[in-house]
């Protein structure tokens, strides 16, 4: 796990592949993300999953596709109405990305929704199993 202040990006390596999950705001992949991949050898990326649209998670994304190229890239689907994802959304259309592949090698990713009755400020984000 990555410390970008208040936002999120978590680097998991397993078996010669690289997942982000989350990139920080814009100006933390510039501060922070961007030296960690170039000083650790990441030129290119597995993938890159997306949990939810807020700017402190996915502010950078733009930067780091431009920069790394993800292989893999999943977008949490929940609406929202934040202007950082619609952007991203637009951005990933005007480079043809396939931004909502869910599988990975013969593997299902298991999609879940936190259960009503436990309300956060993220209840539209993304859980991974």
């Amino acid at each position: 796990m990555l410390d970008v202040g208040a936002g999120a990006a978590i680097h998991l390596r397993t078996r010669h592949r690289d997942w982000l999950f989350d990139c920080g705001s814009e100006h933390d992949y510039e501060r922070i993300l961007r030296p960690y991949l170039h000083a650790s050898g990441l030129n290119e990326l597995t993938g890159l999953l997306l949990t939810h649209g807020d700017s402190l998670h996915i502010g950078g994304a733009a930067g780091l596709i431009t920069d790394s190229a993800p292989a893999i890239l999943v977008d949490n689907p929940a609406p929202d109405r934040s202007i950082v994802h619609h952007r991203l959304q637009i951005f990933f259309k005007e480079r043809g990305l396939n931004a909502k592949q869910l599988t990975l090698w013969r593997q299902q990713w298991e999609l879940l929704r936190r259960p009503s009755c436990h309300r956060t400020i993220h209840s539209r984000s993304l859980h991974v199993r």
